[in-house]
């Protein structure tokens, strides 16, 4: 057994799915609430890769506007909430055994939400100041925004057994936490 048990649970996961292009299209069915996070096996192995391909996702994301410099702190700021804020969510609803799944379908669905956001956020960037532009950017933005809080509150609501509309609180509580985390702790990046 390896470190955070990566080698028990490599061969797990290589045994479960064959085919990491399988594997990345239940990351969308889960955007479309097609599959809920049991659909993954509940692997380290795979949430390490999940994790890896969220950083890099974002760190490209944030590159748009802002130098590497200014990104990494923040992005591990913000995915240290994530962890902590969902255990203690699952721990709460008695659902602590769903932890790894939970928060590899969230990563996994938001690197998937992240990369529909990319295009958007480089046409923004672009039209910064141009009237046309700008405020059609984003809304569509702030849509990717909503179906990100409705991803992650269908996600919570199969982890937790409960109704969609107490996931999609919890989103928007989580959404809103992160957001003052952020602003307090790194004003620069937005």
């Amino acid at each position: 057994m390896g470190t955070f048990g990566l080698v028990y649970d490599r061969a797990l996961f290589l045994a479960s799915s064959s085919n990491l292009s399988q594997l990345a299209f239940i990351f969308v069915e889960i955007a479309f609430h097609r599959r809920g996070p049991a659909a993954l096996p509940e692997s380290r192995f795979l949430f390490v890769l999940v994790l890896i391909a969220y950083l890099t996702v974002s760190l490209l994301a944030l590159q748009i506007n802002w130098p590497l410099s200014q990104t990494i702190a923040p992005l591990v700021a913000d995915v240290m909430f994530c962890m902590a804020f969902f255990w203690v969510v699952l721990q709460l609803g008695q659902r602590g055994a769903r932890f790894w799944q939970t928060v590899t379908a969230l990563l996994g669905a938001e690197t998937f939400l992240s990369l529909v956001a990319l295009p958007l956020l480089v046409l923004r960037s672009a039209a910064t100041g141009s009237e046309a532009f700008e405020p059609f950017t984003v809304l569509l933005l702030s849509l990717v925004l909503l179906w990100s809080i409705d991803v992650g509150g269908f996600i919570l609501s199969r982890a937790l057994d409960q109704a969609y509309v107490v996931g999609v609180l919890i989103m928007v509580g989580y959404v809103i936490g992160s957001f003052m985390l952020g602003e307090l702790f790194f004003p620069t990046v937005q």
